[in-house]
């Protein structure tokens, strides 16, 4: 891992911080190494949060290798043991959500562009196997995904971003990814050169406004090492403690944690525009939507901007 000390949205160098834990599954799968605390920042320019820790390309290449895959489910459902194996193979799964997520994207795209009915080439960027692109909007449809999973029908893979040439498709989605990338501009900075000069980003993000605070002061770094070195039935139980207040009450309790996971970057709305700005994007709408919980994900944002070449 490598350490920023910067806003990855607007740059800014003007931060806060918290402590934090590299969760065990995390620590243990990715990096071949016990826990160990962390710092978690907050912008103070644009109110964007994130871990300094960062994954660099051989630790997403572990990371998402075989995404969800079999090694993946044992090793995390070890640490994580609340990560059952019907989660696991659920996600990406579940007609109903996948029915529910496409109608979504489809509206949202239609209702913010009067008068646009259909596009050439859509492209889900990080797509999973392209079951999420609206089947009625684009003539063709493609997927940009790493992990190694076969694309649904009708859908066409795309195994190198960077052999696509420049203003290529007319949509790109990017749903569920940011949240995920250590530096969030390298890839906004592909999808505008693969963008048409009149083409359009849908972005999803999760919404995640959790509060925290360093509970024992300037001690609280002290305490976390010792819990992060703690015997391992111990630190499952205030992560479970920690992980159940934080997505049903929005909030870290007291003697819990801040993990860092797969999710590294927590969005707002401000920090979004901030993000847009330096990457030459012009924001045409930023909706925040109530995800079902059989989606496994909250509250998200659903941005729809326009590129500017």
């Amino acid at each position: 891992m490598y350490n920023i000390e910067i806003c990855p949205c607007c740059n800014s160098d003007s931060l806060s911080y918290s402590y934090g834990i590299i969760s065990p599954f995390i620590s243990h799968y990715v990096l071949g190494e016990k826990p160990s605390g962390c710092r978690f920042f907050t912008c103070n320019n644009c109110g964007f949060r994130f871990f300094e820790q960062r994954f660099d390309d051989d630790e997403v290449e572990r990371l998402y290798d075989d995404y969800r895959g079999p090694e993946y489910f044992q090793v995390r459902h070890k640490y994580e043991p609340w990560y059952s194996e019907s989660i696991n193979n659920g996600i990406g799964y579940n007609e109903q959500v996948i029915a529910e997520r496409k109608e979504q994207i489809k509206k949202f795209i239609l209702a913010n562009l009067s008068g646009k009915r259909r596009f050439n080439r859509i492209l889900d960027y990080g797509g999973d196997r392209g079951q999420f692109i609206p089947d009625d909007i684009s003539d063709e449809r493609y997927v940009y995904e790493v992990s190694g999973v076969t694309p649904v029908p009708g859908v066409t893979l795309v195994d190198d971003i960077d052999s696509v040439g420049n203003d290529t498709f007319d949509v790109v989605i990017l749903s569920m990814v940011l949240e995920h990338v250590s530096d969030p501009h390298v890839i906004l900075n592909k999808i505008h050169e693969i963008l048409t000069p009149d083409g359009y980003l849908v972005l999803e993000v999760p919404y995640e406004p959790f509060k925290y605070k360093n509970w024992f002061g300037n001690k609280t770094e002290n305490y976390l090492n010792k819990l992060a070195n703690s015997p391992e039935f111990i630190l499952k139980a205030i992560d479970l403690y920690s992980t159940l207040f934080r997505i049903k009450f929005r909030y870290i309790p007291p003697l819990g944690f801040v993990k860092l996971h797969e999710h590294i970057n927590f969005f707002s709305e401000s920090s979004l525009h901030s993000l847009f700005q330096l990457n030459n994007f012009s924001v045409i709408s930023i909706e925040r939507h109530y995800q079902d919980t059989k989606s496994f994900i909250n509250d998200s944002l659903l941005c729809l901007v326009k590129v500017e070449k």
